[in-house]
């Protein structure tokens, strides 16, 4: 988007969601404040409340399953006790009624209205935004913490720009928030937030992102920002989705929580029942892995190849899907080394136990001796040759002995040679990979 086809942005104060978002504010030295039982109530008491009261029981359902809420909400006043003094100074602030701008998201029946998905239009447009803060510039602290934005109601920062820092600690959206095309000067807090869907694309941060400990229940999509500062990701809970991380510009060090998913904890999808497009998670565990390498981080560089491999296995016909999965079974994509020990110790036994059934009673039984004990012994040995054939065990000690065996038993011993260099290499690879060896 050029400079001349960006549309003129409007100032924060002339916006009626702005108003309501920071109604406890003081504006100027004659503002009153908002009291509850003899307390002054602060931003997100005030919008909760009022949010809280136009919610039908299905919406208030889905934030009650929310545990962490119930503390929080009990402090939260009834809209009824407060509602005089917030269209008071709302009216005084703005100069217009607030039943004015709250209007238009409201049906005839007075509820809120509900919106069928898709969100967005095949360009990537929002339609149905119920609380819009896009075009907008902040030139002051948006402080938007413990903020609830409830089921189906979308929230749009889109091409807006913020001067100075914007908060969405604890918020609780239960929607689609956007911010394409938005513009973050200074810090950005997502941190400990619950979030559905969260739109940030064609977006610049020229300050430090915190999303700590945040969760994402649905698509989080940051295609072609660019961040210029370092990002933190600890933590970050991504339930259901990888975020789409195309065409997106790292210029700094960016902080994962980069390990295994467990029964409390899920920081990255389980690639065996995630049901995002294989291609698009794919392309995000490989831009995670390349960033993990540039910073040296070579456990979480791993920990995104093989997410990266996982998903691979999921594209194309079988033929194609094939090797990934076999790389996957037998060496954890060459992060495991008791996996190809267990498959080279099974190329050993199995092979040696059909040598000693089958020679013990053949014609090469006088050239390996009678007592079985010594013959299963032998056996071992010319596994475990087979095996190693590189180190010559196989021509100095079984030359002989491996001429008079029947044909069939000729191809055991090949296929286990053959076998055993793919198993020896993933050994070797895991190895190496553990111990960071060069």
């Amino acid at each position: 988007m050029s400079e001349k086809e960006k549309p003129e942005l409007k100032p924060a104060e002339e916006n009626p969601w702005y108003v309501l978002a920071t109604i406890c504010d003081k504006w100027d030295k004659d503002d009153e404040d908002i009291i509850f039982n003899g307390k002054r109530l602060t931003n997100d008491k005030v919008w909760n409340s009022w949010i809280i009261s136009l919610l039908d029981s299905e919406q208030k359902k889905v934030i009650d399953k929310n545990p962490p809420l119930d503390a929080y909400l009990k402090s939260v006043p009834n809209w009824t006790d407060i509602r005089v003094q917030v269209e008071r100074k709302f009216k005084k602030r703005l100069d217009i009624a607030f039943n004015d701008f709250e209007e238009p998201i409201f049906d005839k029946d007075d509820k809120w209205k509900c919106y069928e998905e898709p969100h967005l239009t095949d360009e990537g447009d929002l339609i149905n935004v119920n609380i819009d803060f896009s075009q907008t510039e902040f030139k002051k602290r948006l402080y938007l913490a413990n903020f609830i934005f409830p089921p189906f109601v979308q929230v749009a920062f889109n091409g807006s720009k913020f001067h100075q820092e914007i908060s969405l600690v604890f918020a609780k959206a239960y929607d689609l928030i956007n911010f394409d095309f938005a513009y973050f000067c200074d810090l950005a807090y997502f941190n400990h937030g619950l979030f559905e869907n969260l739109y940030i694309r064609n977006a610049t941060f020229n300050a430090p992102v915190e999303l700590h400990l945040s969760v994402f229940e649905g698509l989080v999509n940051f295609n072609n920002c660019e961040f210029r500062m370092p990002c933190n990701f600890s933590g970050v809970q991504f339930r259901k989705y990888y975020p789409d991380l195309a065409n997106t510009i790292f210029r700094e060090k960016i902080t994962l929580s980069a390990k295994q998913n467990t029964d409390t904890e899920i920081y990255w999808p389980n690639p065996k029942n995630c049901e995002q497009n294989p291609e698009t998670a794919k392309a995000t565990c490989e831009i995670l892995r390349e960033q993990m390498e540039a910073q040296g981080l070579h456990e979480q560089a791993h920990f995104f190849f093989r997410r990266e491999m996982q998903f691979a296995s999921k594209i194309g016909s079988s033929i194609q899907r094939l090797p990934y999965k076999l790389f996957g079974l037998f060496s954890d994509y060459g992060h495991s080394i008791a996996r190809p020990l267990c498959a080279l110790a099974l190329l050993w036994a199995l092979p040696m136990l059909i040598f000693w059934v089958n020679i013990c009673t053949g014609k090469c039984a006088n050239t390996i001796g009678a007592e079985l004990w010594v013959s299963l012994i032998k056996m071992a040995g010319l596994s475990i040759a087979n095996i190693f054939q590189i180190t010559g065990l196989q021509r100095v000690y079984w030359s002989d002995f491996i001429e008079c065996l029947p044909w069939g038993l000729k191809f055991l011993g090949g296929a286990q040679t053959l076998l055993a260099i793919p198993l020896l290499f993933l050994l070797l690879l895991g190895l190496r990979n553990r111990f960071r060896l060069k």
